[in-house]
């Protein structure tokens, strides 16, 4: 069975760790929830746009050589530990070097709009995560003995998982910045379905709109008739009459 990269990273993000993340933030579970929802895929997507490039299998496999990936072993121990500042640190150098200083800068901007952090938050919070995101992408890639090549393929056959896993309001957010470029017509399709279903339900619901008014009109115009007619039949049976065609004839004089 194939392995769904989205569901492999966010296995790794569970209740307890997303609260230990917020602590170590400074923000809500709820918050910090959100924005892994969205670091995630977007990580995702800007491995794919990677490994689409001219040698991009060979530029991540080589990142993930310098990933740790005995980090996931003890996620919760690494986080509480007095190293927790250096992981940070360590993931957010990782991704500097696969997608550059721009593409980090506007994902870290992306991410504190999108989920309501600041801006050091956001950028804490996605130190942390890529070492847990790549150390998982990793064991997947040895899990299934894949070789730079292989690599590519895995990742470029799950560009529609990752897509419809980016959440539409953080895609529109980082359309500008070129990380989403491996997946953006997936990502703006499945944009367009969820925009799609949401007009029908509209549509649905307003279709009884259409018939009920007429017919609400109908009935009440039919009522009115009848209560109209009602009223004229008993006035027209009471008219008095107004005089006769025969008369009766004077008395003769004696």
């Amino acid at each position: 069975m194939a392995i769904n990269l989205v569901d492999a990273i966010m296995d790794q993000l569970k209740g307890p760790i997303i609260e230990q993340l917020g602590g170590l933030i400074g923000e809500s579970p709820e918050k910090t929830q959100k924005a892994a929802e969205g670091i995630v895929p977007a990580l995702l997507s800007g491995l794919v746009g990677t490994a689409a490039k001219s040698d991009g299998g060979g530029l991540i496999t080589s990142i993930l050589d310098k990933v740790d990936d005995s980090v996931l072993d003890g996620v919760s121990t690494v986080l509480g530990g007095s190293e927790a500042s250096s992981v940070s640190s360590t993931g957010s150098s990782l991704l500097t070097s696969l997608f550059g200083d721009n593409m980090v800068s506007s994902l870290v901007s992306g991410i504190a709009t999108f989920a309501g952090l600041g801006a050091e938050s956001s950028k804490s919070l996605l130190g942390f995560v890529a070492p847990i995101a790549l150390g998982a992408f990793k064991r997947a890639v040895k899990s299934e003995g894949l070789d730079a090549s292989g690599l590519v393929g895995m990742l470029l056959g799950q560009k529609d998982t990752i897509a419809r896993a980016l959440p539409s309001g953080l895609s529109d957010l980082l359309q500008a910045s070129g990380l989403l470029s491996g997946v953006a017509g997936k990502a703006q399709e499945a944009i367009s379905t969820v925009q799609q279903a949401a007009q029908g339900d509209i549509e649905e619901h307003k279709s009884p709109l259409r018939w009920l008014l007429p017919t609400l009109l109908l009935v009440a115009l039919g009522f009115l008739l009848t209560k109209w007619f009602a009223e004229e039949k008993p006035r027209d049976t009471a008219r008095p009459a107004t005089g006769s065609a025969y008369q009766t004839p004077a008395p003769s004089a004696p």
